[in-house]
């Protein structure tokens, strides 16, 4: 039981030695297993391409294989290898070496690649199957897509290629180095239509990683409604004129920040008259000069030697010079701090808000840009007519719905294209990826894992959350947390001051980090909002209030569904046990029929957590009949009596030791043994000593396997989250779809998987992001937030206030503050969640950027 497979061949007999020696002299060195990898592949391609550069067409029957590097002796015709034997016996041979001593490095190799396309290789596969089973044992050679790929003879070699190749995923096309690596290599394979996937990809996930149209559109709505409506409670004064040009663009759709082009210069003309004097004046204004100014050997910073009324102090020409003028502190975060801070103590914060707010909503893409943007996109890779069209996209009818809008004359926008963007990811992961990814510039690359510096991460929560704590918290009311989040010291949001040591480009460093902290992006603001406890606990709260918190808890349950193990997974587990137990070339091969192994094969496709019953069974009765009684009688077994005194086994034990007796050893009495820790232990022990420990750890994977949720699990899952949050039929589910987003996710209910619910979840944090999170931060329960902060900790708030965040709570807190001293408009509810019914548009519409 579970012989080893033999290697008759003298040459492959001199691989098997070479490659491992070659594994082991690079573990012992402390190589890295891809380093381990590429040395292996480099072993077997080198004899590969002896063995197939000798004679490229000999004929079967008279072919004679020389190996170039080894000195064999000469056979006769009727001794001789065919090409195809030679092949698949080096390859045998070098996917022995790298397991042979390592565990571990066996079970890594064997993997399969699950994130190759479900139609491909399995049904190749299967085709060629009953040729396993002829006298010579050879597969004919297959075709395998992939451009560079090294693919052998036979199925060994199949599986040799495919254990290699790596997950494909999207931070391969995300990151730059990888991506100018990707693009050179379908270039020079000459990949058809390669660089022109990889562009049209890239492309459009850039335009679908920008804030919406409609987000730019709510927010310029939102100026107008906080600054200049008869309902803002601090409006800026514009004349008469500019507020009917203002008004007239708002009935539009695509408008830009350039409607409030001559309010902000108006306010700008009122900063720089009579707000930008006093701060210069102030203390604030000396203490922002000492943060920013670089230390000079003198010992003194450089904003001593002077600050006359240019603006701009130099360090004795060693440092660039600060500029400390109105628009340069405009466009310095961390100076922008201290002004703010001023304007909130000299209740002067309008003019300078309204400035930010415009200024901020110049970089936000408007409609007319996303619809050029995107129709150029589509002629240059959708239309037959252009260089570079992409072929096959229109074979799954991922062109369909584009094509629509463009006979109707409609707007393009990015989310159209999600089909297309599938389809060609796909072709990219058979196309280029298994080449790619065993190409020596991207092992090399990947040896070096680097973090993501592009994800918000936020500085851990440091603030204590005892019981004490909410405790304190449940006993405030809401009115109570904004009077705490009025009280908080606005002095410290202002940066702390570096320390001395810190000098010249360190210091512009640490301020330049500071900056990049401050400006966040709308994912980021509800990234940072969903990842502090206490600000999701309010932002829930006012999901509910609106009507919306549908929209969080589907995405929270479509998150705990994709932990689910899919049919990718139930494949990848069953070939694992496939390959490292049953394939006929298996180090650990299981003794069984030829007929039950055909049958596993044949379910590798479609997999169930059931599918290895039979094996099991034949498993045990092989240990009953063959190992236990073997066991029974070993001095494993008696030490292990002599242990399991006054133990749960003990009395199991004594009647195996009747059983054994008699001679009447049966499945009940294995089952001690598969039970107990102790007892496995020492069975397993014995099994490992007599080199036929196979049987049993066939037995445990399985076991392990048939623990899996069922795939059934998942698709009742899959139909569950659609029947309560998405079937229109249901009256009670909140989540209204387009009819297109509606059938795809319909058409995928039956083979549900994990990107199943992808497209509407994206939907759903789109809206989160550009509607319900700008109202949130607009309502007066996120002051109660900022209370709820500085309750646990005095310097929680600062922390958590950054870029949107720290707008709002200075907005707030100033017309709360106008409000207090009676110089404000009356405005008892929120000014944004007056008229709102908090209905939720249909979501997946092409009427938004997604």
């Amino acid at each position: 039981m579970g012989a080893a497979a033999s290697v008759d061949d003298p040459d492959a007999s001199t691989i098997f030695r070479e490659t491992k020696d070659e594994y082991e002299r690079r573990l012992a060195a402390g190589d890295s297993e891809e380093e381990i990898f590429s040395s292996l592949r480099h072993i077997v391609a080198q004899r590969l391409a002896s063995g197939t550069q000798l004679d490229p067409k000999p004929p079967l029957e008279d072919s004679q294989p020389v190996s170039s590097e080894t000195e064999v002796q000469p056979m006769n015709d009727s001794e001789a290898p065919d090409a195809s034997t030679r092949s698949t016996s080096l390859l045998d041979a070098a996917t022995l070496a790298s397991v042979t001593t390592s565990p571990d490095f066996n079970d890594l190799i064997i993997e399969p690649n699950i994130a190759l396309s479900p139609k491909a290789p399995l049904d190749e596969e299967v085709a060629h199957h009953a040729d396993e089973r002829t006298a010579s044992g050879i597969l004919p050679v297959s075709g395998e897509k992939g451009f560079g790929r090294a693919v052998g003879t036979s199925r060994a070699a199949l599986d040799l290629v495919q254990n290699l190749a790596p997950v494909f995923t999207t931070d391969v096309l995300t990151d730059p180095a990888t991506l100018k690596m990707i693009l050179k290599y379908a270039e020079v394979n000459k990949v058809p239509n390669g660089v022109d996937m990889l562009r049209f990809w890239v492309e459009i996930d850039e335009l679908q990683h920008l804030p919406s149209h409609s987000y730019t559109h709510r927010r310029l709505r939102k100026i107008y409604d906080k600054f200049l409506s008869p309902d803002a409670p601090s409006p800026v004064c514009v004349t008469a004129h500019m507020m009917q040009e203002i008004e007239k663009a708002l009935e539009g759709d695509n408008i830009s920040a350039g409607i409030y082009s001559g309010a902000q210069q108006i306010c700008y003309i009122a900063l720089e008259k009579s707000v930008y004097p006093r701060f210069r004046d102030s203390k604030l204004f000396k203490k922002m000069q000492d943060f920013c100014a670089p230390i000079i050997p003198n010992g003194a910073p450089s904003g001593e030697a002077g600050s006359g009324n240019g603006g701009s102090n130099t360090a004795d020409g060693s440092e660039e010079a600060e500029d400390y003028s109105l628009m340069g502190i405009l466009a310095h975060p961390a100076k922008l701090r201290f002004l703010k801070t001023f304007c909130m103590e000299a209740l002067a914060l309008e003019n300078l808000l309204f400035y930010l707010e415009v200024e901020d909503c110049k970089r936000l893409p408007n409609l007319s840009f996303v619809v050029n943007k995107t129709r150029r996109i589509y002629d240059r890779y959708c239309t037959p007519s252009s260089k570079n069209y992409i072929t096959g996209l229109e074979e799954n009818g991922a062109l369909r719905e584009i094509q629509e809008v463009v006979d109707t004359k409609g707007a393009l926008v990015p989310k159209l294209f999600y089909e297309a963007q599938i389809t060609v990811f796909h072709r990219i992961s058979e196309d280029m990826w298994p080449g790619f990814c065993r190409s020596q510039e991207y092992l090399d690359h990947s040896k070096v894992v680097k973090p993501d510096t592009k994800q918000l991460i936020r500085r851990g929560n440091r603030f204590e959350e005892s019981e004490a704590v909410h405790q304190k918290l449940d006993a405030l009311a809401e009115f109570q947390l904004i009077d705490t989040a009025m009280h908080y010291p606005v002095e410290k949001l202002i940066p702390i001051s570096f320390p001395e040591s810190i000098k010249g480009m360190s210091r512009r460093k640490s301020i330049q980090k500071m900056e990049e902290e401050q400006t966040l992006s709308p994912q980021q603001v509800l990234t940072l909002l969903l990842g502090d406890p206490f600000a999701k606990k309010y932002f829930k709260l006012f999901m509910t209030r609106r009507g919306v918190d549908s929209l969080l808890a589907f995405c929270e349950e479509v998150e705990d569904f994709k932990l689910l193990p899919g049919i990718e997974f139930l494949q990848h587990s069953a070939k694992k046990i496939y390959r490292k137990y049953m394939m006929p070339s298996a180090r650990l091969q299981v003794d069984m029929s030829t007929t039950m192994r055909d049958e596993i094969y044949v379910r590798l496709s479609n997999p169930s957590v059931d599918m290895f019953k039979k094996i099991a069974n034949r498993v045990r009765h092989g240990m009953l009949q063959d190992s236990l009684p073997r066991f029974v009688k070993s001095n494993y077994y008696k030490e292990l009596r002599r242990d399991s005194k006054a133990t749960p086994a003990d009395a199991h034990l004594a009647t195996v030791d009747q059983a054994a007796k008699a001679g009447k050893l049966e499945l009940c009495h294995l089952d001690v043994f598969l039970t107990y820790p102790g007892c496995m232990q020492a069975f397993r022990k014995f099994l490992d000593f007599q080199h036929c420990s196979e049987n049993l750890m066939l037995w445990e994977e399985i076991e392990h396997y048939r623990r899996l949720p069922s795939y059934q699990i998942v698709l009742r899952s899959a139909k569950k989250i659609y029947v309560k949050y998405l079937n229109p039929n249901n009256p009670r589910s909140p989540i209204p779809l387009a009819p297109g987003l509606r059938k795809r996710v319909e058409a995928s209910l039956d083979v549900a998987c994990r990107t199943t619910f992808d497209e509407v979840e994206n939907e759903c944090y789109d809206h989160m992001r550009n509607v319900v999170v700008p109202d949130f931060l607009d309502s007066r329960i996120f002051m109660a937030l900022v209370g709820t902060w500085a309750t646990v900790h005095e310097d929680y708030p600062a922390e958590m206030l950054r870029g949107e965040l720290e707008m709002a709570f200075l907005r707030h807190r100033f017309h709360l503050v106008q409000e207090a001293r009676g110089m404000s408009r009356d405005s008892p509810a929120p000014l944004l969640d007056k008229g709102r019914n908090g209905a939720t548009p249909p979501l997946g519409a092409s009427t938004g950027n997604g």
